[in-house]
């Protein structure tokens, strides 16, 4: 959708068709979501992962220094089978 500033915006669109209890009269319920934010952060995470996993040995750490994860190009290029220590 184009937001009236021009941008792009990702809207998700939720539709049931229901009918009124007491007259039976169908109608349908929607629901949307401005969902621009999530779409964006969710290409940051997969450009993330594509850079994480280059050639280039690379090792990610929490704020203490504690490796969380390392890429299959640093385990190639140390010698180490993934699993292995």
């Amino acid at each position: 959708m184009i937001h009236k500033n021009g941008g792009l915006r990702w809207i998700l669109d939720h539709a049931k068709l229901s009918s009124e209890i007491r007259t039976g009269v169908p109608f349908d319920m929607r629901t949307h979501a401005d969902i621009t934010e999530r779409k964006a952060a969710e290409e940051e995470l997969r450009i993330a992962a594509a850079a994480f996993e280059s050639q280039e040995g690379m090792i990610v750490t929490d704020a203490k220094n504690i490796i969380i994860k390392v890429n299959q190009a640093l385990l190639i290029s140390l010698a180490i089978q993934p699993g292995k220590q």
